[in-house]
């Protein structure tokens, strides 16, 4: 599936035990995630053009997928090697990415809230 403007998201990637660590985090304040085992990666859907998840990818290990970008998308049904770790719902589609900026600093990609060296 497409992402950026004209479907009004994109998709902040992050490394798969990272990424676990940030969903913890969020908690109840995620989206939607899909977890990718084959590419080792789970991806949040986050409003286009997340300015605050960009200008993170500048220091960590974040990748953000906007226009001219596509992700795989599991079906409702999938178990692997690409499903829903969070399945989306009418009421927790996108991530806040403020939230999510939040989470990743506070776990940091060395998994003690700093980045790793």
């Amino acid at each position: 599936m497409a992402a950026g403007q004209v479907h009004g998201w994109d998709a902040v990637r992050l490394p798969d035990t990272w990424g676990h660590r940030v969903l913890g985090e969020l908690g109840e304040k995620t989206g939607a995630v899909i977890h990718d085992q084959l590419n080792n990666v789970y991806y949040w859907l986050v409003p286009a053009s997340a300015s605050p998840v960009r200008h993170l990818a500048e220091e960590y290990p974040v990748g953000v997928l906007g226009d001219g970008s596509s992700i795989a998308v599991p079906g409702p049904l999938r178990q692997r090697p690409l499903a829903w770790r969070v399945e989306p719902r009418l009421d927790r589609i996108l991530t806040c990415p403020h939230a999510l900026c939040t989470a990743i600093v506070a776990v940091g990609p060395s998994g003690n809230g700093r980045p790793a060296p």
